[in-house]
């Protein structure tokens, strides 16, 4: 099946255009604003019948940075997101106001991780830091040699993370100690955690395993270009590489199961029930059966498709052609299609019936499943 229309089809909500004036846009003094899906009347306007529910793919709310958004998480009703204008936001998940930011000295492009009341997260200024989840105030921060593009991994009290400077870090959650370092050949992608390895591809073709506890190298997979950051299911490592294919690795031994090949670069895989889904820069997701590596089906949008999430069945994944698209898992029907001002790069987040995603136009958007 193709995707990629551009008209609006059946399941859109038409956006509200709101007034500058309007109380359903909010812009505070460092940049942000806040718009609501739907407003009340306004002053002196005749009542109207009450509205139906918010229907699949329709906005709930968008809050507006200064910048590109990345991906978010969520937790304790709070989406917490970076942004390229050097911050980390705090946004309430019912009403889209932000709770607190915290600044940075360079663009917070990953994903952060909450644990234990704090957020970490990398910055482009060379650190990882750590902040208290309901103030913002800092915690710590520990400085490396490079841009730190890396969503950690949190786990037994110590923070997981790569940088540019070609290494791999294990620190101390609560203080921000260094516990041990890995080096690698290039920068270091996101790890991934499992069983007690940590899993990352990184800039010299490799994708590592690495013992958690001791930093010890178990084995490394070498492919023909970028490896990107890994899925582990079953015992079984999915990984995506700029070499135009996805891998499949036995997580013990590091050695190759299958490979699928793609049309351009292959992005980072998720599992669900059986299945890898996975983006490429060619313009397709693929569901590739995962003991297999046999393709189940495509879906193709209007430009480089990212990063999916699968929830309750459904797979969200945005595209540079600005949409965020919602599948069918198993057979790839599309749902709905939600339009954004810019690509969709960010990997959504569902929760609570809700799937949040950040946009290059700035917007973190909150929208009905």
């Amino acid at each position: 099946m193709t995707g990629g229309v551009l008209a609006a089809a059946g399941g859109f909500t038409v956006w509200n255009v709101l007034d500058e004036d309007s109380p359903e846009r909010r812009t505070g003094a460092d940049g942000t604003r806040v718009e609501s899906g739907t407003g009340g009347p306004r002053s002196g306007a005749a009542s109207a019948s009450p509205r139906p529910g918010p229907t699949p793919g329709s906005k709930l709310w968008a809050f507006l940075a200064p910048a590109a958004v990345y991906s978010p998480v969520v937790a304790d009703g709070v989406v917490y997101v970076g942004s390229d204008d050097h911050r980390l936001y705090a946004v309430d998940t019912s009403t889209g106001k932000k709770r607190w930011h915290f600044g940075t000295g360079g663009e917070v492009s990953t994903a952060p991780a909450v644990a234990d009341g704090a957020v970490f997260f990398g910055s482009g200024d060379h650190r990882l830091y750590a902040v208290d989840a309901a103030s913002g105030k800092k915690r710590w921060t520990f400085t490396t040699g490079g841009a730190v593009h890396s969503t950690p991994v949190v786990a037994n009290g110590v923070v997981f993370f790569g940088s540019g400077d070609h290494l791999l870090y294990a620190v101390d959650a609560a203080g921000g100690r260094k516990r041990w370092t890995f080096p690698a050949g290039a920068t270091v992608g996101s790890p991934v955690l499992a069983d007690g390895v940590l899993y990352f591809g990184t800039h010299d073709h490799r994708l590592y395993a690495v013992d958690a506890a001791s930093g010890k190298k178990r084995w490394t997979f070498t492919a023909d270009d970028v490896v990107r950051a890994p899925a582990i299911a079953d015992g079984t490592v999915y990984v995506g590489s700029d070499d135009h294919h996805l891998y499949a690795l036995d997580a013990a031994s590091g050695k190759k199961r299958w490979t699928f090949p793609a049309g351009g670069p292959v992005r980072l895989p998720v599992v669900a029930d059986g299945t890898v889904y996975v983006g490429s820069d060619d313009h397709r997701l693929y569901a590739v059966d995962a003991s297999t590596g046999k393709q189940r089906w495509t879906f193709i949008s209007g430009n480089a498709v990212r990063l999916p999430v699968v929830a309750d069945g459904v797979v969200y994944v945005g595209s540079d052609d600005r949409r965020l698209y919602a599948l069918n898992a198993a057979d790839g029907k599309r749902r709905w299609e939600f339009p954004t001002g810019d690509a969709v790069v960010s990997s959504p987040v569902v929760a609570d019936g809700v799937v949040y995603t950040g946009s290059q136009d700035r917007s973190l958007y909150a929208i009905k499943t």
